[in-house]
């Protein structure tokens, strides 16, 4: 393994392919350390999808936290609570109704969309039920590593 430093430039013109490069890299005096990430495009719209589809798996399916039955009956079950945790804590959102294609995708994964601040709400909601099925279920490895993550 050889070690390799480039600057911006030697790295353009050496390592990226030439066709669809972004626009960006073609302005003068643009260097990618005036790049900003945005926080709501990360994680909120990102890294919590994933975030917040395992949580509700892991608590509806595996745990049983919203009772037995189905996964849509969970769901709704799930919504409930939901609201009725935002109402006790004055939480406004503007979440609609849960549903299946809002968890379970057709690709196969668990990711849990909605909206930027709604999914910041429903990871709090979330983070609660994880914390209280951990005190019935202090030996439950992926548990206590879900509640780790995300409190």
């Amino acid at each position: 393994w050889k070690h390799q430093e480039f600057g911006t430039e030697q790295f353009i013109a050496r390592r990226l392919r030439t066709r669809n490069l972004c626009p960006l890299i073609k302005l003068r005096r643009f260097h990618p350390s005036i790049l900003r990430w945005c926080t709501m495009h990360t994680l909120n719209l990102g890294l919590m999808f994933t975030a917040n589809g395992g949580s509700l798996i892991l608590l509806a399916e595996e745990l049983q936290y919203f009772g037995p039955g189905t996964f849509g009956d969970q769901i709704d079950r799930a919504y409930q609570h939901f609201t009725s945790f935002c109402r006790s804590r004055k939480i406004q959102h503007s979440q609609p109704p849960f549903t299946r294609k809002m968890v379970k995708k057709k690709s196969g994964e668990n990711l849990f969309t909605a909206k930027a601040y709604n999914g910041r709400v429903i990871l709090m909601w979330l983070t609660h039920c994880l914390l209280d099925s951990e005190q019935h279920n202090p030996d439950h490895e992926i548990l206590v590593l879900t509640c780790a993550a995300m409190s």
